[in-house]
């Protein structure tokens, strides 16, 4: 399914009066995979008119990995909105207090189920009121739904800011580092690396640590400057906004990462920027546990890549 496509076949009224209507429509396309999160909203929202922002997913996948990982507990919401890559994550749905154990003998061949949750994106995750152009994707670990783009539309249109002109985090030694070796960009958009694997440890406490650093690198290319910003004064450092965002298998969290990366103009245009930064380095990301963390980078524009997975390796008795 192309990123941009509009699955639940609705114009933008339904979302507010049932946007289940073709949810039979949506199946037929789900049962064509093994595993799927089809999501859909309203193209526009005039907000003089509306006091909420519907999106709606149906979550196709084995029995066994619904009972596995329960959507509640595991499932994010992801919103960027692509004038200034402001980034806004957070638990698709309420979170279980009790987690129904897996049925003893459910194997994955034992069927399939589908469930349908809907969010209003200005209670999950929290986007703003205010004019902009959301970008939307509902991740569930390494599964990650189609894009739905939602307009904001106000009064007024959005307001550029000026663009960062120190880098965030600071650089260090060795970590956090910028215009440094990175994966190639893709000719618009944002590209990520990181390890397949980092070692823990635990330490003469009992607490668990990752044994060393865990860098991810990245690169991004975009029109320069963003849709969102105030051109840069000519000859000015300046910045752009990138963000990480980590969740884990054990621990949804979400860790959103907000970085100020330099950049640097290649053609008229264009600009280009670099990282490279240690995850085990910030306290948020959670490397206290065995798991697999999955890593995405978004970037001004509508730009999302990933999820780049790190598995964290605990080996007691050592």
């Amino acid at each position: 399914m192309a990123s941009d496509e509009r699955p639940f076949g609705l114009p933008d009224a339904a979302f507010w009066e049932d946007m289940w209507a073709n949810e039979q429509a949506v199946l037929d396309q789900a049962y064509l995979t093994t595993r799927a999160l089809i999501a859909d909203g309203p193209r526009a929202v005039d907000l003089a008119r509306r006091d909420s922002v519907p999106v709606g997913v149906l979550h196709y996948a084995p029995t066994l990995h619904h009972a596995r990982a329960p959507y509640a507990n595991h499932a994010l919401v992801v919103a960027l909105r692509a004038e200034d890559g402001l980034l806004v994550a957070g638990g698709a749905a309420q979170r279980l207090t009790t987690v129904p154990a897996v049925p003893p003998g459910l194997k994955e061949e034992d069927g399939h189920s589908v469930f349908r949750r809907a969010v209003d994106l200005f209670v999950r995750p929290g986007v703003p009121r205010g004019p902009g152009s959301w970008h939307v994707w509902f991740v569930l670990g390494d599964l990650v739904s189609n894009r739905v783009v939602v307009d904001l539309v106000g009064e007024r249109p959005f307001a550029p800011a000026p663009l960062a002109r120190d880098p965030w985090p600071a650089p260090g030694d060795p970590w956090p580092a910028y215009d440094v070796a990175a994966p190639p960009a893709p000719p618009r958009g944002v590209s990520l690396e990181a390890p397949p694997r980092a070692r823990l440890a635990r330490g003469a406490t009992g607490e668990v640590a990752a044994e060393g650093p865990i860098v991810v690198r990245g690169a991004a290319r975009l029109a320069w400057p963003p849709a969102g910003a105030a051109p840069p004064p000519p000859g000015e450092p300046v910045c752009v906004p990138l963000s990480l965002l980590v969740t884990g298998s054990l621990r949804r969290g979400p860790t959103v990462l907000a970085l100020q990366v330099p950049a640097r103009e290649v053609e008229p245009g264009v600009a280009e920027a670099t990282f490279a930064v240690d995850l085990a380095s910030f306290l948020e990301v959670p490397t206290d546990a065995a798991q697999t963390l999955h890593v995405f980078a978004f970037a001004p524009g509508g730009h999302m890549t990933g999820p780049a997975a790190v598995e964290l390796l605990l080996e007691e008795g050592e």
